[in-house]
C-alpha cells in the first residue's frame, strides 16, 4: 500500500507551483452485531446514488469504517456480511467539508431475501462540529419557494440579502467578502452564480470557522454542489407563470399579478455506457450524464410595494409633438421652456409595474461522470448563466422610461476533475496498513465573466448617443480698422441651420421646435466691421445665442424636473458610465492528497490561480462636447502679426 502510494505522490512535485480541493465529505461509523454489540470486521459497505454504485469500503478489526472522498449529496448505504441480514440505510446525507457519522447494526441470520431497509434520520447534534453555518439539501430545496441558489442560501441563519442590491451579506460583512464555489470552482467577484433549481444538489453556507483550504475568506462562504448522473434515465419539465403580457403597454398583463413572471425548466439524466458481464448483462454504468436548463422572462422582477408613477401615454405623446413653449425674455426676445415643467396632477397615473425593468435569463448546467474502475473517477462539467435586463432608473419613471440602459451579463465555467483512491489487494492488508483511505484529486477549471452596458437602441454606435441633428454654421470674415486700412482679424458665425436627426427624436423635437419658432433675420454687415446693429437679435446667429435660449446641440441634455425626474430624451445611467464593458478570465489548477494515519487525517494540497480583469468605461454623450472643443483647436490662438489679406 505504502509503495503504491509513494509512486503516486511522485506526481505532486510537478504541480507544486500550482490549496486543496474543496467540497468533498466523508462517511464514518461502526458496525456491530444487533444482539451482542460486538464489532464486526471485514463488512462490505457500499454507497449508491440514484441506483449507481459510487464508492465503498470495508470495516476494520474494530468494526469501524471510513469512506472518503464523497461528493456532497444523498446516498443509500448498502451493508453486506456473510451470515447476516443485508442492510440498506436510505437517504444518508453527506455534506461538503464534514464527516457524516453512521453507526449500523446487523441482524444475524438470513431472515428475508430482501434487504432490511431503514430510512436515515438526520441527527439533532452534529458530532463533527467545525465550521458554523448550515447546509440545505435537495430534499429541503424541493420544498422551498425560492428557485435560485442565492435565495436558498439566505434561509441559513446569519445570511441576508436585504439592502445589498442582489448580493448576500454574511454576518454583516460586505457582499464582496462573500465567496462562492460551484462544484469546487471558485466564482470570480461579480460573476453569475445562477443555476437551474433542478441542478442543485446542496447549498452549504459557512458563516464562521472557514476551513483553511478555502483561503483567506473575510466574510463567509457559499459552496454549491450540482447533481450528478443516475443509473437509470429520469427527467422532468416544469413551467411557472404569474401572468402574460398581451399588449404593447406595460399594464396589458393578464394573470395572477401584473409582474409577468414566466419560467420554464427541464432536466435529463441517465447512463451513456454500461459495463457488461460475460453473458452481456449490464452490471454497472461506466459513463453517466446530467443536464438541466432554465429560461426566465419577467416584466418586473423587483416591484415596488406602492407601484410606480408615469405620465399618461396620451400626455407623453402630446409632449413629444409639442415639447416646448416660448416665454418673453426682455424686449423683442424669447426663451424656450419645456412643457413637461407644467404638468398637472391629472396628467400622472399610478401603475403596479415598473416600466422597462424587464429581465430575461438563460441558465444551464451539465455534468458527465466517467467511472472505469471502482477507485478512479473522472468528472467533466460546467454551467452557463446569461442575463439580459434593463437597469431600472427611478428618475426616468415619470417621463423617460424608454431610455433605461440595457445590461447584459454572461458567465460560463467548465471543469475537469480526476480522483483516484488507493486500496490494498485484500481486506487483511487494508486493516493492517499504516496509511488508510489514501486518495488524490486533480482539478482544472476555467471561468469567464463578461458584462456589457449600453443603450438599447444605439448599442455600439457611440456617436448616436446624444445626437440631435445636423448643424451647419455659416461664417463670414471679420475686419478691424487699423489706421488707413481694414485688416481681417478672424471669422464670425452669422447663421446656424438645423436638420433634425432620427437617432434621438425626443431630443431633436426640442431643437426643431426652436428653429421653427423664430423669424429668420438678415445678418447686418456692420457686425462684421465691429459696429452694432439696432433691432438685430440673432436668434440663429451662433452656438451661444441658440443654446442661451434653450436649443439643444449634439451632446446636450434637457434639464431635469425639479431635480426629481429626468426629462424626455435624457440618456444617463446612475450606476456609472453609459457605455461599459467588463471581462474577467480565471484559470485554476488544484491538486490535493489525503490519507488517514491512525485516527488522524493528513491532507496536503496546492492551488494555482490566475485572474485577469479587463474593463473600460465611456461616456459617449460627452464625445460631442469634446469634439466641439477640439474642432478649431488649430486656430485657437489666432495670430494676425503677418496679415496678408488687406482691403484698402
Amino acid at each position: 500500500m505504502v509503495r503504491r502510494l509513494f509512486s503516486a505522490i511522485a506526481l505532486f512535485p510537478i504541480v507544486l507551483t500550482l490549496q486543496a480541493q474543496t467540497g468533498s465529505g466523508s462517511l464514518r461509523g461502526k458496525i456491530t452485531d444487533s444482539k451482542t454489540g460486538e464489532p464486526l470486521p471485514f463488512v462490505n459497505v457500499v454507497l449508491e446514488r440514484s441506483g449507481q454504485q459510487v464508492t465503498g469500503s470495508a470495516s476494520d478489526f474494530d468494526g469501524g469504517y471510513d469512506i472518503k472522498p464523497i461528493d456532497p449529496g444523498t446516498y443509500d448505504v448498502v451493508v453486506t456480511y456473510v451470515g447476516y441480514q443485508p442492510h440498506k440505510r436510505t437517504g444518508v446525507i453527506v455534506n461538503a467539508n464534514r464527516i457524516t457519522f453512521l453507526d449500523l447494526q446487523l441482524t444475524q441470520g438470513i431472515e428475508l431475501k430482501e434487504f432490511e431497509v431503514v430510512q436515515y434520520t438526520v441527527p439533532l447534534i452534529d458530532r463533527d462540529g467545525g465550521a458554523s453555518g448550515g447546509t440545505v439539501t435537495r430534499e429541503d430545496i424541493a420544498k422551498m419557494p425560492g428557485r435560485s441558489a442565492a435565495s436558498i442560501a439566505t434561509t441559513v441563519a446569519g445570511t441576508s440579502d436585504a439592502g445589498t442590491d442582489g448580493g448576500i451579506s454574511i454576518r454583516g460583512a460586505r457582499t464582496e467578502n462573500t465567496y462562492y464555489y460551484i462544484d469546487g470552482v471558485k466564482v470570480p467577484a461579480g460573476a453569475g452564480t445562477g443555476l437551474p433549481k433542478s441542478a442543485i444538489e446542496e447549498v452549504q453556507v459557512i458563516t464562521g470557522g472557514v476551513p483553511a483550504n478555502y483561503g483567506d475568506v473575510t466574510g463567509g462562504l457559499i459552496n454549491i454542489t450540482t447533481r450528478g448522473p443516475s443509473r437509470s434515465f429520469f427527467g422532468g419539465v416544469e413551467y411557472l407563470t404569474s401572468g402574460f403580457k398581451v399588449g404593447d403597454d406595460i399594464t396589458d398583463v393578464i394573470g395572477l399579478d401584473k409582474y409577468g413572471f414566466n419560467q420554464a425548466e427541464a432536466s435529463l439524466s441517465g447512463p451513456l455506457l454500461f459495463k457488461k458481464d460475460s453473458v452481456g448483462n449490464k452490471t454497472r454504468p461506466l459513463i453517466g450524464f446530467f443536464l438541466s436548463g432554465q429560461y426566465t422572462n419577467i416584466l418586473d422582477p423587483r416591484p415596488f410595494v406602492g407601484g410606480d408613477m408615469r405620465v399618461l401615454p396620451e400626455v407623453r405623446d402630446r409632449l413629444l409633438g409639442n415639447p416646448a413653449s416660448l416665454f418673453p425674455n426682455g424686449p423683442n426676445d424669447w426663451t424656450l421652456q419645456y412643457n413637461s415643467q407644467y404638468l398637472h396632477r391629472s396628467d400622472i397615473q399610478s401603475i403596479p409595474t415598473r416600466q422597462n425593468a424587464g429581465e430575461v435569463a438563460y441558465l444551464a448546467s451539465g455534468k458527465i461522470d466517467i467511472t472505469t474502475t471502482p477507485t478512479i473517477n473522472l468528472s467533466v462539467g460546467g454551467s452557463f448563466d446569461h442575463g439580459n435586463r434593463q437597469s431600472y432608473n427611478r428618475e426616468n419613471a415619470l417621463l423617460n422610461p424608454s431610455n433605461n440602459v440595457r445590461l447584459k451579463e454572461t458567465t460560463w465555467r467548465a471543469f475537469v476533475r480526476f480522483t483516484q483512491r488507493f486500496q490494498n489487494r485484500s481486506e487483511e492488508e487494508e486493516n493492517a496498513a499504516t496509511l488508510k483511505n489514501a486518495y488524490y484529486s486533480l482539478q482544472f477549471d476555467y471561468s469567464r465573466y463578461t458584462s456589457d452596458v449600453r443603450d438599447f437602441d444605439h448599442g455600439e454606435r457611440l456617436f448616436d448617443y446624444g445626437y440631435v441633428g445636423r448643424f451647419v454654421t455659416h461664417r463670414a470674415p471679420q475686419f478691424e480698422l487699423r489706421g488707413n486700412h481694414w485688416a481681417q482679424v478672424g471669422m464670425q458665425d452669422t447663421l446656424i441651420t438645423f436638420t433634425p436627426g432620427t437617432q434621438n427624436p425626443d431630443l431633436a423635437s426640442v431643437t426643431d421646435f426652436y428653429f421653427n419658432s423664430f423669424p429668420y433675420e438678415q445678418f447686418p454687415a456692420s457686425e462684421l466691421l465691429g459696429f452694432g446693429s439696432a433691432g438685430y437679435v440673432g436668434y440663429y446667429r451662433n452656438f451661444e445665442e441658440t443654446t442661451a435660449r434653450g436649443a439643444l446641440w449634439n451632446g446636450m441634455s434637457p434639464p431635469s424636473l425639479y431635480n426629481l425626474w429626468n426629462n424626455i430624451g435624457l440618456l444617463t445611467d446612475p450606476n456609472g458610465a453609459l457605455y461599459r464593458k467588463r471581462q474577467n478570465d480565471q484559470v485554476r489548477f488544484t491538486a490535493m492528497g489525503s490519507a488517514d494515519l491512525g485516527n488522524h487525517a493528513v491532507q496536503v494540497g496546492v492551488e494555482y490561480e490566475q485572474l485577469t480583469q479587463r474593463r473600460y468605461d465611456l461616456a459617449p454623450v460627452g464625445l460631442w462636447t469634446r469634439a466641439r472643443d477640439l474642432a478649431n483647436f488649430h486656430i485657437r490662438h489666432w495670430q494676425d502679426t503677418f496679415v496678408t489679406d488687406i482691403v484698402q
